[in-house]
């Protein structure tokens, strides 16, 4: 809680996020946890690597995407299935990147931006993500 209250309420990323990203980010929705927590760590991750000053909104934008489209992809999310894509890098029985490794070598923030492969990800923006996690919601 002390960490996501300084991630997030005393607002590093506050700037970067649309107001719906926030919503989402910040929600007390059981079913967005697992989401969040790798959205989160992989953020922390960054900051810790080359520091709060180098995060920017594509940054946020872009692990986002990547945290939360399992979420739009399948019925149902488990541990295991994100440990697996995370870690393994295994989702629905296909090869996805493992961003934490990304990051491992990248040199500098763009280099590991750049190396986030946004066509494994269907090209979709952070809106897109949004949309679809609404759509979700209406069913």
């Amino acid at each position: 809680m002390l960490f996501k209250n300084n991630f997030y309420k005393n607002s590093i990323v506050d700037g970067f996020l649309s107001d719906e990203l926030k919503d989402i980010v910040n929600s007390k929705k059981s079913k967005y946890s697992r989401n969040i927590n790798l959205y989160t760590n992989l953020l922390a991750t960054f900051i810790d690597r080359f520091g709060v000053e180098k995060l920017d909104r594509e940054t946020c934008e872009k692990v986002f995407v990547w945290a939360f489209y399992p979420r739009t992809a399948a019925k149902a999310i488990y541990d295991t299935t994100l440990a697996n894509y995370a870690a393994s890098g295994t989702f629905q029985k296909k090869k996805w990147q493992k961003l934490f490794q990304e990051l491992a070598v990248s040199a500098t923030p763009r280099e590991f931006v750049a190396r986030i492969d946004t066509d494994m990800l269907g090209n979709l923006t952070a809106e897109d993500i949004i949309n679809k996690l609404n759509e979700g919601v209406k069913r």
